[in-house]
């Protein structure tokens, strides 16, 4: 077996060779990446997006009853916070019967 190269044209692929503790700092950066990307995402409900949670997660929110102690205006004021994203964190605030504080 041969270390794969980028002459591994016949396999219809481009490769570089890659030694294998490069390869599992990268495969570890990779599964980390979301995590990230999303911090806190399973502690909010599905579909708000990156941006939103790493505001949230940037002012100290790191679940559903922290954003009681915020109002919406404050909330709509982070960067990355959109309209979307606070419309359904209102909805899953409702839902457990929170309100933003001053609603």
């Amino acid at each position: 077996m041969h270390a794969p190269s980028i002459d591994d044209r016949s396999a219809g692929r481009f490769t570089f060779p890659l030694a294998p503790e490069a390869f599992a700092r990268f495969d570890h950066a990779m599964a980390n990446s979301r995590a990230v990307t999303h911090p806190n995402q399973d502690a909010f409900p599905p579909g708000v997006s990156g941006p939103a949670l790493r505001a949230l997660h940037r002012h100290g929110v790191r679940s559903l009853a922290d954003l009681v102690a915020h109002s919406r205006a404050d909330l709509a004021l982070l960067h990355g916070m959109g309209t979307k994203a606070l419309t359904i964190l209102a909805d899953a605030l409702n839902a457990k019967g929170l309100r933003f504080r001053g609603e």
